[in-house]
C-alpha cells in the first residue's frame, strides 16, 4: 500500500470516529450537565444540613455522617444517570470492568482507606469535633472531620490536615474533657537555695492564682539534680483548656519569679 492510499484510509477512519463523536456530542454534553446538577445539589445539601441539623438535637458527628452518606448517594446517582444519558449501558460497563476495576480499586486504595476510616471515626467516635488530641506529634483541637481527612487546629493556630487512615494505625492521645485539667511546669533552681522556702513560694503563688484549682492541691516535687541546680516539677490543675494553657503558664512563671525576687532568691 502506497503512502497516499494509507493516508486516505487513515483519514477515513478519523472521519468515521469524528462523525460518531459529533453525533454523540449532544448526549455527552447533556450527561455532563446532569452530573453537574447532581454535584451542585450535593453541595447545597451539605451546606443546608450543616446549617439546620446543628440547630436540632442531632449531634455534630451524626450530622457529618448523614452528610457523608447522602452526598455519596447523590454523586453516585449523578454518575449513573449521567452515563445513561450519554448512552452508556451502566450494567454492561460494570460487568465489563473486570480486571480494570480491580486495577482502579488498587490505585485508589488510599482514597478508599481514608473514606472508610472517616466513616469509622464518625460512627465509633474515638474523638469528636472540639476534642483536644495528639497524634504523631501534632497536638491541637479537632476542627473538622471530613470523609477523607481530619483538620486539627494546633495550639499556635495552624491547621493540620491528617488523612483519616492515620487514626486507625497510630496511637491517639485524647485530653480529658472534664473541667479539671492537669498541667506541669519545670523550673531549675540554684542548689544553694533553701528547698523548703522554694516550695513555699511556689505553692503560695499557685494557690493565690484565680485560675488554678486547689482541689486537688498543687504539688511541687524534686525532678532531678543537676551540676549547680535542682529541677523542680510543679503539678497543678486548671479549668483552662490546653489551647489556653500557655497564657496561664506564662502568668504563673512570672508570678513565681516575682515571689523569688521578694524573698531574695534566684531562679
Amino acid at each position: 500500500m502506497d503512502l497516499k492510499a494509507w493516508l486516505e484510509s487513515f483519514l477515513e477512519i478519523v472521519n468515521n470516529y469524528a462523525d460518531k463523536f459529533f453525533d454523540k456530542l449532544p448526549d455527552i454534553i447533556m450527561g455532563l450537565v446532569v452530573f453537574g446538577i447532581f454535584y451542585l445539589v450535593a453541595d447545597i445539601q451539605k451546606r443546608l444540613s450543616r446549617r439546620y441539623l446543628h440547630k436540632t438535637k442531632v449531634g455534630v458527628q451524626k450530622t457529618q455522617l448523614i452528610n457523608l452518606i447522602v452526598r455519596t448517594l447523590i454523586l453516585l446517582g449523578g454518575i449513573v444517570l449521567g452515563l445513561t444519558v450519554m448512552g452508556v449501558n451502566v450494567n454492561t460497563l460494570i460487568a465489563s470492568l473486570g480486571l480494570i476495576g480491580v486495577a482502579i480499586g488498587f490505585s485508589l486504595r488510599g482514597y478508599i482507606s481514608n473514606f472508610l476510616a472517616g466513616i469509622t471515626i464518625l460512627v465509633q467516635k474515638p474523638f469528636k469535633i472540639g476534642d483536644e488530641i495528639k497524634i504523631e506529634g501534632c497536638e491541637g483541637v479537632v476542627k473538622e472531620i471530613e470523609s477523607r481527612f481530619t483538620i486539627i487546629e494546633t495550639f499556635d493556630h495552624r491547621e493540620v490536615i491528617i488523612p483519616n487512615n492515620k487514626f486507625m494505625s497510630e496511637a491517639i492521645v485524647k485530653y480529658p474533657s472534664s473541667e479539671k485539667k492537669h498541667y506541669t511546669i519545670k523550673l531549675s533552681v540554684p542548689s544553694k537555695e533553701d528547698l523548703g522556702k522554694v516550695k513555699r513560694v511556689i505553692l503560695t503563688t499557685l494557690e493565690g492564682h484565680p485560675d488554678v484549682i486547689n482541689d486537688p492541691e498543687p504539688r511541687v516535687v524534686i525532678e532531678e539534680f543537676e551540676k549547680d541546680s535542682i529541677v523542680m516539677k510543679i503539678n497543678y490543675w486548671s479549668k483552662y483548656s490546653k489551647q489556653e494553657e500557655d497564657q496561664l503558664r506564662s502568668e504563673l512563671i512570672s508570678s513565681i519569679k516575682e515571689g523569688f525576687n521578694k524573698e531574695g532568691m534566684e531562679l
